[in-house]
């Protein structure tokens, strides 16, 4: 059999490695198709790790290794040591079913979503400016640095955060089947460490990437 390692530790928030990730997946994928055709066993070991970052950068990164996954001769493990939480954890639970591991103290899950900003409205108009904002649509950048905080643009962009949450409760629960069931009850933006993780069933495994590498090299 065949084990592949892929890096994925210097993660930042927005995956600016995006490219290169595509490329190594893409590569992999070419090779894998020459290494079946030799009758020979692939697996994809991903180390990973990132506290997560941008959820449209991250859902994105998490379906290049769906690409693998779904490759029907691919195993995909993957060997969290550090952290993978929120977006991080989007990424680590598109191992391959019973392949999640993660080292002791990892931090692990996170499955929530936070969205931030400072309005300054006040302020400008205690110094005489007045700001103006135009929009076009009734619900475009409901809340701004700028502009009238309301009511109904605070509902509207709690929608929208409540929206991604859901579609990253649905991304976790498809991906890891094992925990569909429960996936409120761990879906609180909490995090976890490795054992607790994996009473959770957040993870499969406790084993750090050395370790595991060095299994593997064992059995050859």
């Amino acid at each position: 059999s065949t084990t592949i390692l892929l890096d994925m530790t210097q993660l930042d928030m927005s995956v600016s490695q995006m490219d290169t990730i595509r490329d190594k997946v893409s590569f992999i994928l070419t090779e894998c198709n020459t290494m079946l055709q030799q009758q020979m066993e692939v697996e994809v070991c991903v180390v990973l790790e990132s506290p997560g970052g941008s959820a449209a950068d991250y859902a994105l990164a998490a379906q290049q290794i769906m690409r693998l996954r779904n490759h029907p001769n691919i195993t995909v493990t993957v060997v969290v040591d550090k952290v993978a939480a929120s977006g991080g954890y989007m990424i680590a639970c598109t191992s391959s079913p019973g392949r999640l591991f993660a080292a002791p103290f990892a931090v692990l899950g996170s499955i929530g979503v936070v969205g931030q900003t400072v309005n300054v409205q006040k302020t400008l108009e205690g110094l005489g400016v007045q700001p103006l904002v135009f929009r076009g649509g009734r619900h475009k950048a409901p809340v701004g640095l700028v502009g009238e905080i309301t009511e109904e643009g605070l509902s509207t962009v709690q929608s929208m955060i409540d929206m991604t949450h859901r579609a990253f409760k649905r991304h976790v629960a498809e991906s890891r089947p094992i925990i569909r069931n429960n996936i409120d009850e761990i879906a609180t933006g909490e995090t976890w460490l490795g054992y607790d993780a994996l009473e959770k069933g957040l993870i499969d495994r406790i084993v750090t990437s050395d370790e595991y590498i060095s299994e593997r090299m064992a059995q050859g």
